[in-house]
């Protein structure tokens, strides 16, 4: 109720305009900036990396994947809070997303790595990494008392915080 009654009327700006507010459970350790959308800055949000789920491992034999596959998958491209932009794998061209969800991975900040005749598949962090990062602005608040405009201004660069009129 107190939360109700303390950002009643206030709404987030860009320019002017009402921010499209992305979010995630838990960033890699540092959110992903989005060209798009100017107050999508890559900021660190250490709070993330002590989220229970933070790291997840997923293991698969060579035979749940085509075979001679694990040869052929190559990272692409990377943003800079280490998200897979662009994979390869065999002869097609994936996006980070599109392998995350066909693997049923946590994040798109995601490694391959083999072993024994297995491939192993490590993700970093829970959601899109876009945006305010509900771990660790949880983790400012109880480790240094940041109040609700002190992280919504942290994980959205530039905005304001505005009342709007009755």
């Amino acid at each position: 109720r107190r939360a109700v009654r303390e950002t009643e009327g206030l709404v987030a700006e860009y320019d002017g305009e009402l921010i499209e507010p992305f979010y995630c459970l838990a960033s890699a350790g540092k959110t992903r900036e989005l060209a798009a959308y100017p107050y999508l800055s890559s900021v660190e949000s250490p709070g993330d990396l002590e989220t229970e789920g933070f790291l997840y491992v997923r293991t698969f034999t060579e035979s749940e994947f085509a075979d001679g596959i694990a040869e052929k998958i190559q990272i692409i491209e990377r943003d800079s809070a280490g998200y897979v932009k662009r994979a390869q794998i065999g002869n097609m061209d994936y996006t980070g997303d599109e392998v995350r969800d066909s693997l049923g991975l946590s994040s798109s900040c995601f490694y391959f790595s083999s072993a024994d005749g297995k491939i192993r598949v490590s993700s970093k962090g829970i959601g899109s990494g876009y945006g305010f990062s509900q771990a660790g602005a949880d983790a400012m608040e109880r480790e240094q008392g940041s109040a609700f405009q002190e992280l919504l201004k942290y994980y959205f660069r530039g905005i304001e915080i505005v009342k709007i009129a009755e």
